[in-house]
């Protein structure tokens, strides 16, 4: 669990997963995942980091920079969405 329940809803959690033993498996599954995406979590290198940024054109204009910035943003936007669905159901 992800201790963001108050009091009360904690322990209708726990009433809960005594009496069920699928909801516990599924709690153990979500535990287990949570865990191994913490310990396999690692940094991205600085030759990738730099490596992205050598993708910018030279010339210097918006236009320019924005366009290629738009892979950057839609894969920034998927981990924050994935981030954020693990973290709502963990």
């Amino acid at each position: 669990m992800n201790s963001r329940l108050a009091e009360e809803g904690r322990r209708k959690v726990v009433l809960h997963l005594a009496g069920c033993k699928a909801c516990r498996e599924e709690m153990a599954l979500l535990i287990k995942l949570k865990k191994n995406q913490e310990e396999n979590l690692k940094e991205v290198p600085q030759e990738i980091k730099t490596s992205a940024f050598s993708q910018i054109p030279k010339k210097k204009t918006w236009q320019n920079v924005f366009q290629c910035l738009d892979p950057l943003y839609d894969a920034m936007k998927l981990v924050g969405m994935t981030v954020r669905f693990a973290t709502e159901l963990i």
